[in-house]
């Protein structure tokens, strides 16, 4: 059985965070991470996004 999903994935942060981010200029790098990546097969991020 082969199941197709396409999509996209919305991050969410709490609101002080973009106070945060305005207030530095040099802002640090956002990471994230996706739990049993393993049992995806393909990821394709959108270059518009990144």
């Amino acid at each position: 059985c082969l199941v197709k999903i396409a999509g996209e994935m919305v991050l969410s942060f709490p609101a002080g965070i973009t106070r945060h981010f305005s207030s530095h200029p040099s802002p640090p790098v956002l990471t994230f991470t996706i739990s049993q990546y393993s049992r995806l097969e393909q990821v394709l991020p959108n270059p518009q996004l990144l």
